[in-house]
C-alpha cells in the first residue's frame, strides 16, 4: 500500500491488483482505493489524527480495520492467502489458558484441558496392571479395569518403606514370631526342648545344667574318664557259685547264711515255701546298693549224679527289719527256669530276662533244687545275675 497526492480516482493502468491507493477529492476529503479484477474500487479513508500517531482507520461499509500500533480487525474475517508470518511474540504475564489452533485453516483457540482431551494425554488412570507376587491366585495381582490402585502393606516381621518410586521390603527382627517359621516346632527356637535330631557334633563342650541325654540304642563312646555322680544305667554284675550234696527232691536250697565257719558255695539250707523266707535266713543274702533294675540271668549247671534236670528261682523281696515277722519273697519274672540235663557230669547252660525294678537295701535269694524221684542228687554251678542301675 502506498499514498500518492493526486487527486481523484486513480486510472485503470495504474497499480495492479491488491495495490492500496490514497486520493484527494475535490473538496479535500481523502480516500482509499484497491485496485480488485483490475479495477480501482474506492474503499474510503478516514485519518484519526495525524498519521505518524499510527491511528489509522479504515473501513467499508459496516467492515473497518484499523491500527494503533497493533492491527486489530473488528467484526468479519480475515483473509490471508499467503502465508503469515509473525516476527516477535510477547510473552504472556497470566495463564490465559489458550491455545492457538488451526480449523479447517482459521485461526481459533482451544483451552488446557481440550488440548489434552484432544491429543489423548492427560493424568487419568492407568488400566491394565499386573504385578507378579510369590503367592495368590495365578501368583499375580492385576487390575485391568479402571483406576489401577494397588496397596503393598507389611505384616509381623515385614516392613514396607518406600524412598521416592522405590519400594523396598525389609525385615523387622523384634516383630518376628520364631514360632511361626517354617520347620520349627512351637517354643524350641527358645528352650530346645523339641529338636529330636542333629547332625554330627564335632566340637564344643556341655558344661552344665544340661538335661537328660537318651541315646536310645546307641553307643557314647569316649577316650577319657566319666565323672560325675551315679551313672543311670550302668551295670551290676552279681555271682552266686553253689554245691548241692545229696540234695532231696522237692527242697529250693540257698546259701547257708548262718553257718558262720562254712563255705557260702556250700548250699545246703532250704525253705519248701520260699514266699516266706524266716528272719534268720535274710541277712548274708545280696543287698542291692541303690536303685536298679534286674535284668537276666545266666547259669551253667552239672549233675553229678544223674540225669535229672535242675531248676533255678530267682527271687527278690524286701526285708522286715527290727522284728520277729519273715520276709516275703517274690519269684522274678513269676516263673522257674529249667536246665536240661541229658548226661551225667556233662556242663549245660541256661538263661532268662526279666524286668523287675528293685530298690536300695532289697534282697535277692537265688535257689536251685531237682525233681527226680530216682533219690537224691548231687550238682553244682553258678548264677549270674545282670542288673541295670535306674
Amino acid at each position: 500500500m502506498y499514498i500518492k497526492n493526486k487527486i481523484g480516482q486513480p486510472s485503470i493502468k495504474e497499480g495492479k491488483d491488491g495495490d492500496l491507493k490514497f486520493r484527494k477529492d475535490f473538496g479535500g476529503k481523502s480516500s482509499v482505493f484497491g485496485k480488485v479484477g483490475g479495477i480501482w474500487e474506492k474503499i474510503g479513508l478516514n485519518v484519526v489524527g495525524s498519521p505518524n500517531t499510527g491511528n489509522i482507520a479504515l473501513f467499508n461499509n459496516k467492515n473497518s480495520l484499523y491500527s494503533t500500533g497493533k492491527l486489530a480487525l473488528k467484526k468479519n474475517t480475515l483473509d490471508c492467502n499467503s502465508k503469515l508470518k509473525v516476527g516477535t511474540i510477547d510473552a504472556a504475564t497470566s495463564d490465559t489458558d489458550k491455545f492457538l489452533v488451526s480449523d479447517s485453516g482459521v485461526l481459533k483457540y482451544r483451552t488446557g484441558t481440550e488440548v489434552l482431551s484432544d491429543i489423548g494425554a492427560g493424568t487419568g488412570d492407568i488400566t491394565g496392571v499386573t504385578i507378579t507376587t510369590d503367592s495368590g491366585a495365578g501368583s499375580k495381582a492385576e487390575d485391568t479395569a479402571g483406576s489401577a490402585d494397588f496397596s503393598l502393606l507389611g505384616s509381623n516381621g515385614v516392613g514396607i518403606t518406600n524412598s521416592g518410586a522405590t519400594i523396598t521390603a525389609v525385615a523387622v527382627p523384634a516383630e518376628i514370631d520364631h514360632d511361626s517359621l517354617n520347620n520349627f516346632a512351637s517354643n524350641e527356637h527358645y528352650t530346645q526342648a523339641n529338636i529330636i535330631a542333629t547332625g554330627a557334633l564335632d566340637s564344643g563342650s556341655i558344661t552344665s545344667g544340661f538335661g537328660n541325654i537318651d541315646t536310645g540304642s546307641s553307643t557314647i563312646t569316649t577316650t577319657g574318664a566319666i565323672t560325675g555322680g551315679s551313672f543311670v544305667g550302668q551295670s551290676i554284675w552279681v555271682e552266686y557259685p553253689f554245691e548241692v550234696t545229696n540234695g532231696v527232691a522237692g527242697r529250693p536250697y540257698y546259701r547257708d547264711v548262718d553257718d558262720l565257719y562254712g563255705d557260702f558255695r556250700k548250699w545246703d539250707d532250704y525253705d519248701t515255701s520260699p514266699t516266706a523266707i524266716s528272719r534268720g535266713d535274710v541277712a548274708g543274702h545280696y543287698v542291692v546298693p541303690e536303685n536298679c533294675t534286674l535284668k537276666s540271668m545266666q547259669a551253667v549247671v552239672t549233675n553229678a549224679t544223674s540225669d535229672q534236670n535242675i531248676d533255678i528261682h530267682i527271687y527278690t523281696g524286701t526285708p522286715n527289719l527290727n522284728t520277729a515277722s519273715a520276709t516275703t519273697l517274690a519269684l522274678a519274672g513269676g516263673a522257674v527256669t529249667t536246665v536240661s540235663i541229658s548226661t551225667v557230669s556233662y556242663n549245660y547252660s541256661a538263661s532268662d530276662t526279666y524286668d523287675v525294678d528293685l530298690a536300695a537295701g532289697d534282697i535277692i535269694v537265688p535257689m536251685v533244687e531237682h525233681d527226680s524221684d530216682t533219690g537224691n542228687q548231687t550238682f553244682r554251678g553258678n548264677i549270674t545275675l545282670k542288673l541295670v542301675t535306674r
